[in-house]
């Protein structure tokens, strides 16, 4: 539980990050965070969460006063400013964008199994840049070769945007609760309940 992913909130409500349960805890055992009760919204330091009644939905935390409920969302005391997220080009953000599916075939690929394609080969003038590089199967991306996807016969499943920072910040959560929903824009959220069906 320890490890799970805890959402952080500014002190307006405004998402921040993830972090672990762990970190999320040493703040708030630090007082510079507030733990926020899923089920009502209500806000606890430290002393008054250890006292909240563990329910059967609960997850839990065992510790050596005995146990706690595991927190989704704290909330920062200070901390009002909403981080700029730099969104590096790399295969890992671009595999994130595209849910690690090959956008020719719509197979759900491993890192290893997937290569990226420029839509437009850069022997013919395509750039390095998000507009132009999709994730693909390795077998898919050799045959195209240096062709546009017209000329090799495919057919692009969505055209490549550059995401938003807040898109990848939810594709890499390895667990989605819920009640981070609220929180996170309508393009997250929508992104958060299509993940949730496919698991």
């Amino acid at each position: 539980m320890l490890n799970n992913p805890c959402l952080v909130l500014n002190k307006s409500w405004t998402p921040v990050r993830i972090e672990s349960v762990r970190n999320s805890l040493a703040r708030v055992f630090a007082g510079t965070s507030f733990l926020l009760n899923e089920k009502d919204y209500s806000i606890y330091d430290w002393n008054a969460w250890q006292k909240i009644p563990i329910q059967e939905d609960d997850q839990i935390i065992t510790t050596t006063s005995g146990c706690i409920k595991t927190p989704y969302i704290t909330i920062l005391k200070n901390y009002n400013k909403i981080p700029k997220i730099r969104l590096k080009l790399c295969k890992k953000n671009i595999l994130l964008r595209d849910r690690y599916t090959c956008q020719y075939t719509g197979r759900k690929l491993s890192f290893e199994e997937s290569s990226l394609d420029h839509v437009l080969p850069r022997s013919r003038g395509g750039k390095t840049e998000w507009t132009n590089l999709v994730t693909c199967c390795k077998k898919i991306n050799l045959q195209k070769a240096d062709k546009t996807p017209q000329e090799a016969g495919l057919i692009l499943l969505s055209k490549p945007v550059k995401p938003s920072g807040n898109i990848l910040f939810a594709r890499n959560s390895r667990i989605v609760y819920d009640c981070w929903l609220k929180f996170l824009d309508k393009e997250c959220s929508s992104y958060l309940e299509f993940y949730k069906i496919l698991k």
